[in-house]
């Protein structure tokens, strides 16, 4: 290595540690399986690439919590939860609304535990909603549509990829595995038909897409959801596909400041938040706040990497 630059060298170690982490961690199975816990300082999209294609490119790799913290001069002091938490939801949660159905796993734990919660559960592709409408077709409270979500309603190139099609992604560029032509739908009409059928916001926003919740997520705080919505979770991934990737967490996280409060932090990238004039989460003695929360009308990034203002949207759903 005589002669390498320092920063070269640095470069070569940490992804020569990826690689030993990935092989290690190579033939987990289950969809929360990840190959590696590997996030970079002041990485561009570029370095996340280098990263997932380093770490394994079967899975989108997940994202540390605290990617965001420094710049935003916001701090977890929550100690981490079992992965297992994301299926506590908020007490009384009568819509779900859940990106990515994959197989079912965590769809069975919602019906299991709120039977009659009416469950809207998205999955792009064809062989996994298949899997899904054997399972829940006949429960009469959970609709199912094959259909991925996203910012805006178009067609894409998607990768199937592991063992039950836990790595299928649109935006992680470096996976591999099967592309097909799937269906993408608008964060925003779908969650304005949902409060139209069922006369409420959703209870609960639910993200695992390897990788689309930065388009679902900024969507949602464009059009006024984050800020409205009482619970949202999702996992955070490393994708190279996604245009200025940790600028556009920071900016999604930046909102979840102002509205919400954190409530969990788990492994493979999970995040919880609830609204802060919204239910107690777990602790059902806690005294709820009744303060309103004026709908966040937030500067985000684009998917084109340009700031927009929606100063001349109208109002989600109303």
């Amino acid at each position: 290595m005589q002669g390498q630059p320092p920063v070269a060298l640095l470069l070569l170690s940490i992804l020569d540690v990826a690689s030993a982490v990935s092989l290690a961690l190579r033939g987990r199975q289950g969809r929360n399986a990840t190959t590696v816990h590997v996030a970079m300082q002041n990485r561009t999209t570029a370095a996340d690439s280098a990263v997932s294609v380093t770490a394994d490119s079967t899975f989108a790799p997940h994202a540390v919590n605290d990617e965001c913290s420094a710049q935003l001069g916001k701090y977890w002091t929550l100690p981490l939860s079992d992965v297992a938490v994301r299926h506590n939801l908020i007490p009384g949660a009568s819509v779900i609304f859940e990106v990515g159905g994959n197989i079912g796993e965590d769809l069975q734990q919602y019906v299991w535990k709120f039977p009659t919660a009416k469950i809207f559960s998205f999955e792009p592709v064809p062989t996994l909603f298949q899997e899904l409408q054997q399972k829940f077709g006949q429960t009469p409270n959970v609709k199912l549509m094959q259909a991925g979500v996203s910012n805006s309603d178009r067609m894409t190139s998607l990768v199937v990829g592991g063992n039950h099609g836990e790595g299928s992604s649109h935006t992680n560029t470096s996976a591999y595995g099967t592309p097909i032509n799937v269906q993408l739908r608008d964060v925003h009409v779908l969650l304005t038909d949902v409060q139209m059928q069922t006369g409420k916001v959703p209870d609960v926003v639910t993200v695992n897409c390897e990788g689309c919740e930065y388009e679902v997520l900024s969507r949602m705080a464009q059009m006024g959801w984050l800020g409205r919505v009482p619970f949202v979770q999702f996992s955070w991934h490393i994708v190279g596909g996604v245009y200025d990737r940790l600028a556009q967490r920071c900016a999604i996280e930046k909102v979840l400041w102002d509205s919400y409060n954190p409530v969990y932090h788990a492994l493979y990238g999970w995040q919880g938040w609830r609204l802060k004039s919204s239910y107690s989460f777990l602790q059902e003695d806690e005294t709820q706040d009744t303060q309103d929360i004026p709908m966040y009308k937030s500067q985000i990034m684009s998917t084109d990497g340009v700031e927009n203002s929606d100063d001349s949207t109208d109002d989600a759903g109303e």
